[in-house]
C-alpha cells in the first residue's frame, strides 16, 4: 500500500524549522509585543518557545530557531520587532587561546601498534587545551560550533594524536538532500538526526600510517550512543565538507564514507549564504544501513525504549493501515481509557470507534515525535550545564 503524508497547511504563512506559522500566532506575536515593549528579541523568542512549547529533541527551547522565525515574518511585514542591540554582523568577542607551550608529540608515540588507539569523549578538564589546539593548529581555526556538539581525542598509549569535532548539520544542502530525498518540510523534523564533521586534527609532529581512518572508523562506531546519552536521541547519518583544493578526502574513503559531489562554494553568515568561491567535498557516512529511508520515511523512526517502558515502540512506517494486524486493527483492541460517564459501563468502546484513519496515523506520529515529549514521558535527562549545551567546543567546516 502506498503511504502518502498529509498535505502541508494552506493556511500557514511560512514555516521555519518543523514550525508553520499561522495567523493566530502572528496575533500572540503582536500581542506580546503590544503588551511587553520593553522586551528584547531574546526574551521575545524565549516566551513565545514556551507558549509554543517548541523544543528541541533534548528539551531545550528552540530560541535560535524562534528568533529567525521572528526576522523573516518582520521583513515579510506580518509583526514589528525591538531594535537589535547590536548592529549586523555582530559576533560575540572570543577570548584568544592562551599562548602555553609549543605541541610536541609524545617521544616514541609512532612506533605504537594502532591496536592501541582510543577514541573518547574530551573531558571538562581538557577542553581548554583542546579548543587551543585546534585554533592554533586546524587551517579554518577554531571558535565555537552551531547547536548539539561534542568534541573527541583519539589517544595512542595514552598520548593525544588526534582531534574532533562534531556539531549540527548544515541546513542547505543540495546533494544531501537529494541523495536523502527530503523536502523542506521533512528535512526540517529530521535534520537533528545528521551530524557534521566540522573540525578532524591530526596533531602536528604525528605520522602514522592509516591512523586518520582509524580514528574516524572508532569515532563513528560511538558517535550515535554519546549524541543520545546528552541529547536525548541517536543519529543516522554523518557528513563532512573537504575542501577540494587542500585535501582529496581519502581518509574518509578509506573510512567507508560516501562522496555525493561538490557544494557550490557558498557558505552561511548572518546576513545570510554568500559565495566564497571554495566548493567542497560533500561526505556522507550512514549509521545503519536502512538510514537513508528513515530519514526519508513519512513518520519518524521510532526511538528505542527505556529500561522502564520495556516494549519497543511501533514502526508506523511498517505498519499497514488496515487489514489483519494493520493500525486500525490494532486500535480496535484498545479502550478508551478516560471514565466512563454516570450510567455507562466501564467498559467503553475501542479506540478506533472514535478516530477516523487519518487521525489515527497523525496522532502516531505525534505521540512518538521526537521533538516533543509523549504525554507522562519526561524529556530526555539533563545535566548541568545543558541547558546552553555544549558551548566549548562549538564553528562549522
Amino acid at each position: 500500500m502506498i503511504r502518502r503524508r498529509p498535505p502541508p497547511d494552506s493556511s500557514g504563512l511560512l514555516r521555519v524549522s518543523s514550525r508553520l506559522v499561522t495567523p493566530d500566532d502572528v496575533a500572540l506575536i503582536r500581542d506580546v509585543r503590544s503588551r511587553h515593549p520593553e522586551w528584547t528579541r531574546q526574551a521575545l523568542a524565549r516566551h513565545l518557545c514556551q507558549v509554543w512549547e517548541w523544543r528541541s529533541a533534548d528539551g531545550s527551547f528552540r530560541v535560535r530557531a524562534c528568533r529567525d522565525l521572528l526576522k523573516r515574518l518582520a521583513a515579510k511585514g506580518h509583526c514589528t520587532l525591538p531594535a537589535p542591540r547590536h548592529a549586523p554582523g555582530w559576533r560575540r568577542p572570543v577570548p584568544a587561546p592562551p599562548p602555553g607551550p609549543a605541541w610536541a608529540p609524545a617521544p616514541g608515540v609512532e612506533r605504537l601498534p594502532l591496536a592501541e588507539l582510543r577514541v573518547r569523549l574530551v573531558r571538562q578538564e581538557e577542553r581548554p587545551q583542546w579548543r587551543t589546539l585546534l585554533a592554533q593548529h586546524h587551517y579554518l581555526g577554531f571558535q565555537s560550533t552551531v547547536g548539539e556538539a561534542v568534541g573527541y581525542v583519539a589517544t595512542l598509549g595514552g598520548h593525544w594524536v588526534a582531534l574532533l569535532a562534531w556539531a549540527a548539520a548544515a541546513w542547505k544542502c543540495r546533494p544531501r538532500d537529494a541523495w536523502i530525498g527530503w523536502d523542506e518540510a521533512l528535512k526540517g523534523r529530521r535534520l537533528h538526526l545528521v551530524a557534521n564533521n566540522v573540525r578532524f586534527l591530526i596533531l602536528p609532529g604525528v605520522h602514522i600510517p592509516n591512523l586518520a581512518s582509524k580514528v574516524l572508523a572508532l569515532n563513528v562506531r560511538r558517535l550515535s550512543a554519546d549524541w543520545q546519552a546528552r541529547y536525548g536521541h541517536p543519529l543516522l547519518l554523518v557528513e563532512t565538507f573537504v575542501d577540494a583544493t587542500r585535501f582529496p578526502g581519502t581518509c574518509y574513503r578509506a573510512a567507508g564514507w560516501r562522496w555525493l559531489g561538490q557544494t557550490r562554494g557558498f557558505g552561511r553568515s548572518r546576513q545570510g549564504y554568500v559565495r566564497h568561491g571554495h566548493p567542497k567535498h560533500l561526505f556522507v557516512r550512514p549509521l545503519r544501513p536502512d538510514a537513508a529511508q528513515l530519514l526519508a520515511a513519512p513518520w519518524a523512526p521510532p526511538r528505542s525504549p527505556s529500561r522502564q517502558e520495556g516494549r519497543p515502540m511501533l514502526d508506523v512506517n511498517r505498519l499497514p493501515l488496515a487489514g489483519a494486524g494493520g493500525l486500525m486493527d490494532l486500535l480496535q483492541t484498545l479502550t478508551d481509557p478516560g471514565p466512563a460517564p454516570p450510567g455507562l459501563p466501564a467498559a467503553r468502546p475501542a479506540l478506533r470507534t472514535h478516530l477516523p484513519p487519518r487521525a489515527a496515523a497523525v496522532g502516531c506520529r505525534e505521540a512518538r515525535s521526537p521533538a516533543r515529549p509523549v504525554a507522562g514521558q519526561s524529556a530526555a535527562p539533563r545535566g548541568p550545564g545543558t541547558r546552553h549545551r555544549w558551548q566549548d567546543p562549538p564553528g562549522g567546516a
